[in-house]
């Protein structure tokens, strides 16, 4: 059921269409998922596109589901329409690049695949390099990152509000003590936080993100987590076991926790959310924005 998460999201060009031209200005059209992070992320670069771009005008039209999307997408290819742009995930970027159906970035958009190395993270070159040339351009997968999943009757009974997202990581924090819950002894039974998922890496790297920092080495192309943003993202994390302790190796994994009501908060993947309520419904699950690693951010 989970959605390969190591992937970025890809905003592609495609070769066959040209932007039609209306009431003097040029449209473009975007397919995205219909997921607010997509769709919020989206419009927030539309608007200041626009701004910048008086005479282009850009269409969002969000799509139900990722697997309705990429077999939309598929079949407006073979058919010769769809959307200027669009986004989805980078595993198949091979099977519209291979026949043609999309067009290259390089040279008009990036210079060089050499530029792309020396500048930007791998995933745009490793995912989207092919005959030297760059076919996609990548944007971070903002579900991987973007929030906490919470059982609410979990904070209901601790009399915690359901926010909207939470204002700083001092708050999850504060929430996570107060759902933890421990046996006499002192041993967690019930985690505050869970933090046992495979797409935890994806949390980490956006908080050394929020700080402005990088995760990646240009001109060694290698991982560098000694920087000072990274040793701080990685604290917060150990503090989640260590030192508040509202999360334990002897706990389950973050999705047996949570659906053994032994987890109350996880970082998790929003997807989640639908794939629980059809396999969980007696469960009631929500979905709260991650804080910024920053205050105030």
């Amino acid at each position: 059921m989970k959605l390969n998460r190591f992937v970025i999201l890809l905003v592609f060009f495609i070769l066959m269409f040209m932007s039609s031209v209306a009431l003097g200005k040029t449209q473009i059209t975007i397919w995205c998922l219909a997921f607010d992070p997509h769709v919020n992320g989206s419009n927030a670069t539309i608007k200041v596109f626009m701004e910048k771009n008086p005479d282009i005008e850009v269409i969002l039209e969000p799509q139900p589901g990722q697997a309705d999307l990429v077999a939309k997408m598929r079949a407006a290819l073979a058919a010769g329409n769809g959307a200027e742009l669009f986004i989805t995930p980078g595993t198949t970027i091979l099977e519209w690049a291979v026949p043609g159906s999309i067009q290259p970035l390089t040279p008009e958009v990036f210079p060089s695949t050499d530029w792309v190395k020396q500048n930007l993270d791998p995933e745009y070159y490793l995912q989207c390099n092919l005959n030297d040339q760059i076919w996609a351009v990548g944007i971070p997968d903002p579900p991987g990152d973007t929030g906490i999943l919470v059982n609410v009757d979990h904070l209901n009974e601790a009399g915690l509000a359901i926010e909207k997202a939470f204002v700083d990581t001092d708050q999850l924090i504060d929430y996570a003590k107060k759902l933890s819950q421990y046996d006499d002894e002192g041993n967690l039974v019930r985690a505050g936080l869970s933090f046992q998922e495979s797409n935890d890496p994806m949390y980490f790297i956006s908080y050394i993100a929020d700080q402005g920092g990088k995760f990646w080495d240009n001109d060694k192309q290698v991982f560098n987590f000694q920087t000072p943003e990274a040793k701080n993202a990685l604290q917060f994390f150990y503090d989640i076991f260590f030192t508040h302790k509202v999360d334990s190796t002897n706990m389950p994994t973050t999705m047996d926790a949570l659906v053994q009501n032994l987890a109350s908060m996880a970082f998790m993947w929003p997807e989640f959310l639908p794939f629980a309520k059809i396999t969980y419904p007696d469960m009631n699950f929500q979905f709260i924005m991650k804080p910024g690693f920053v205050k105030g951010k």
